[in-house]
């Protein structure tokens, strides 16, 4: 096949489509593979960054609304709690939980210890408890600061960044991730290829495995939309059935896996 015709998005086809077509893109050489992860990561990498930056977002802006409206008035200055409300306040409590703020001094400490696990807040400190045996305290002269809602209410706006950032790192993560994972079902191959007696090398193996990994890419990018991933099972459940038929192909080939 002329390898001008091999562009991005006929690869890309015949990568979810054409099982017979692995071996004149893998033929084209282990450059031309990461070229097309490249270009891969530029449009679906893209996608999933910018999707996954504007959930982030969305989460964070739903954060800044529920602080804003629930979390109560308070004043921290030296060392001393104040909250405006009725005291106690129970933020949450279950058979084996119990989560509260009084800043009066009449509730004690060991009001936790009837639950397996919760956080009691008072006027001058903290106490934490993460099971039956570990309990943990700190002093708010300890933070060293002082702090109010409006405080908090000031910061929230600048949270939001933290969406765009997560899209950046998401971008980078992308290209990464799906090296990485060429690499790992590179080697698992070795056996496909050990029990089709396929004349094919590693960088072969490596080049498939990235185009292999094209449906399970799209599919994931598709579910993040609605805040689900592919289960990792059905992931790479496609990409070895992918790369089985693929290495079918270079059965008994000794030239790089070229049909003759």
């Amino acid at each position: 096949m002329n390898d001008q015709k091999l562009n991005f998005f006929t690869k890309l086809w015949y990568s979810m489509t054409q099982f017979s077509k692995y071996p004149d893109m893998i033929k084209q050489g282990i450059g031309k593979a990461f070229l097309y992860l490249v270009l891969l990561t530029l449009t679906l990498g893209t996608v999933h960054a910018v999707i996954t930056g504007y959930n982030v977002s969305q989460m964070i802006r739903g954060f800044n609304e529920l602080v804003k409206q629930e979390l109560p008035a308070f004043t921290l200055q030296n060392g001393e709690l104040s909250v405006e409300g009725e005291m106690p306040m129970v933020l949450e409590e279950t058979q084996s939980s119990l989560f509260m703020i009084d800043v009066t001094g009449e509730i004690s400490s060991d009001v936790l210890d009837q639950y397996e696990e919760g956080a009691l807040v008072l006027k001058d400190r903290v106490i934490m408890k993460e099971s039956s045996y570990e309990k943990r305290e700190f002093t708010f002269n300890e933070l060293e600061i002082n702090l109010t809602k409006e405080d908090i209410v000031t910061w929230l706006p600048y949270l939001e960044w933290l969406g765009a950032a997560a899209g950046i790192f998401m971008f980078f993560f992308f290209f990464i991730g799906k090296m990485s994972s060429a690499l790992v079902i590179s080697v698992m191959s070795l056996i496909f290829r050990a029990i089709e007696k396929a004349s094919l090398s590693f960088g072969g193996l490596y080049s498939m495995a990235i185009y292999a990994l094209t449906l399970p890419v799209i599919l994931d990018v598709l579910l993040s939309i609605f805040w689900y991933g592919t289960p990792w099972y059905l992931y790479y459940g496609i990409v070895f059935l992918y790369m089985w038929f693929g290495i079918k192909q270079y059965k008994n080939i000794d030239d790089w896996g070229k049909e003759s």
